[in-house]
């Protein structure tokens, strides 16, 4: 394919282009906001806890934006969106072996938004770590989260073995 310069381009054109494209990058991420607040308000009532649409949703996104819903449905509600034995996202909300409830939601439900959280970690990648602190810490943030993930045993040990493999390259 050979790509050429559209005739009578002009910088003014293609500011017009870009203004559509980041009004359509945003009414896309509020429509999102919006199926994912319907998900969690409807999802023990109109919805008989039916995840389908959820499911759905994420298979259907770019990976980076499936795993900032999963982490701000994390943090906004008492559950976790998982995959099941067959695949599919379902909600988790027997947490650390208890029984399982309700899926609620919490403050934070009014004012985060999925999106936000790709702008914070925007921020974390752009950081770099200015001292071995700050390096131990933030690895110490991410083991914190593999063990409240609920890992088995084998899940953890396979986790340990990457991480001994990744600082053997370093010899």
């Amino acid at each position: 394919m050979t790509k050429t310069l559209t005739n009578g381009i002009t910088v003014s054109k293609l500011n017009i282009k870009v203004t559509g494209i980041l009004r359509r990058d945003r009414k896309w991420k509020d429509d999102v906001q919006k199926v994912l607040d319907d998900f969690v308000l409807g999802y023990e009532t109109a919805l008989s806890q039916n995840a389908q649409p959820v499911d759905r949703l994420l298979k259907g996104l770019r990976k980076t934006d499936e795993t900032l819903i999963k982490e701000w449905f994390k943090r906004v509600t008492n559950g976790m969106l998982i995959k099941n034995n067959k695949g599919n996202y379902t909600v988790k909300t027997d947490l650390e072996g208890s029984a399982k409830k309700p899926l609620t939601h919490n403050e934070k439900f009014e004012t985060l938004s999925w999106y936000a959280l790709a702008e914070k970690s925007e921020t974390t990648i752009n950081d770099s770590f200015a001292t071995d602190e700050k390096a131990i810490k933030a690895f110490e943030s991410f083991f914190n989260k593999v063990v409240k993930s609920n890992f088995d045993k084998q899940k953890i040990r396979n986790i340990k073995d990457k991480i001994d493999e990744l600082f053997t390259t370093l010899d």
